[in-house]
């Protein structure tokens, strides 16, 4: 108990003989608590040039939340006022196999298992709980992706990769299969050195993207982009966006699939949840395209396949039916 207090102070105090100690500990909690990278990086507010030339070019497309949350995001502090850390968490998700449906749609590697919201935030409440306990003095806030942080920004100050011309983040261990999630803490903690950038001359990513997403400055137009059409839009897709869909139902892995980093290192991943549902990769697309509200919910109940709704997901079948044509009538789920 006397150790745990003097740790305690020690990293809410700023500093002291025991800050490499305290950051050792935390980065085995976090382990311990189910994460495969960990860092850290100093909290500062952020240099606002990047996000707000994105803003400013609308590549926002209609997600008003980006904009609601500009000023938190780029500062940390007014998210938890006192922070000194942030702690940079992910894990592996990739899992072998082909992103084809039976007729040949296709959804996003990322969703074919358990929602990874539930998954990570689970893995982070198991974090949080041991700080609590180890830490008393100290303060948290953070999550997965649904909270106001860059969390691609702190990835990369914390060392765990860096962000890719494909505006992914990509890590020299797993490639650009992973998800994040930040922590801010009062706690003091030792950074890790910011990650380099190994792109290189490599432009792999660009003139793959089936709809000319991303720019030149490695951030993506979402109004291009197929995984903000098959999940974040509400309305129907402009008919140029249609045409080059190439039969995605859900998200798009294409600018992944080429990226060399992210084809060489393909870990396949521990965790069980990440496995492919056969209610979700062995149902067609026209299953999908015309699903009762029971069986949808059945279907998609604790997948990330639920953020586009019914209407969305059905959306997005029938125009993958429309791209790939009869091939995508065979099955029948």
């Amino acid at each position: 108990a006397e150790v745990r207090a003097r740790l305690a102070g020690a990293g809410e105090g700023g500093g002291g003989l025991l800050t490499d100690s305290v950051t050792e500990t935390v980065r085995r909690l976090a382990h311990e608590a189910g994460f495969h990278l960990v860092g850290f990086a100093r909290a500062h507010r952020i240099d606002p040039t990047f996000y707000d030339a994105w803003l400013s070019r609308g590549d926002v497309a209609d997600m008003a939340y980006m904009v609601r949350g500009r000023d938190v995001r780029l500062d940390p502090a007014l998210l938890l006022p006192g922070v000194r850390s942030v702690i940079a968490l992910a894990v592996n998700y990739y899992h072998p196999g082909d992103t084809c449906l039976p007729d040949g749609a296709r959804i996003s590697r990322y969703a074919w298992g358990r929602d990874y919201h539930k998954v990570l935030g689970g893995r982070l409440k198991r974090l949080r709980r041991r700080l609590e306990a180890d830490f008393p003095q100290a303060r948290h806030f953070g999550g997965v992706d649904a909270i106001p942080i860059l969390e691609k920004y702190w990835a990369q100050k914390a060392g765990l990769g860096w962000v890719g011309k494909n505006g992914n983040l990509i890590t020299r261990r797993y490639g650009s299969w992973v998800f994040l999630a930040t922590l801010l803490t009062t706690l003091d903690l030792e950074p890790d050195p910011p990650h380099a950038d190994f792109c290189g001359s490599c432009e792999a990513c660009r003139p793959a993207c089936p709809t000319g997403a991303i720019r030149s400055d490695r951030s993506v137009d979402a109004r291009r982009c197929l995984s903000y059409h098959t999940i974040e839009h509400g309305g129907p897709w402009p008919e140029d966006i249609v045409r080059q869909s190439e039969g995605w139902l859900f998200g798009c892995d294409v600018c992944q699939d080429v990226c060399p980093w992210s084809a060489k290192f393909k870990v396949p991943t521990d965790i069980g949840d990440f496995e492919p549902r056969p209610e979700v990769m062995g149902t067609p697309a026209r299953v999908w395209a015309d699903l009762s509200e029971e069986d949808w919910d059945r279907r998609t109940r604790g997948t990330a396949l639920r953020r586009p709704g019914k209407a969305g997901l059905s959306r997005n079948a029938r125009y993958a039916l429309q791209v790939l044509g009869g091939a995508a009538s065979r099955g029948d789920g």
